[in-house]
């Protein structure tokens, strides 16, 4: 899964906004 992100810039860019949300939300 980790080698899809890599290869997929928009997932990862996604991974990222939904860990920034869940760091602001906490």
């Amino acid at each position: 899964e980790v080698e899809e992100v890599h290869k997929n810039p928009r997932a990862r860019s996604a991974e990222l906004w939904t860990l920034k949300k869940y760091e602001t939300d906490k």
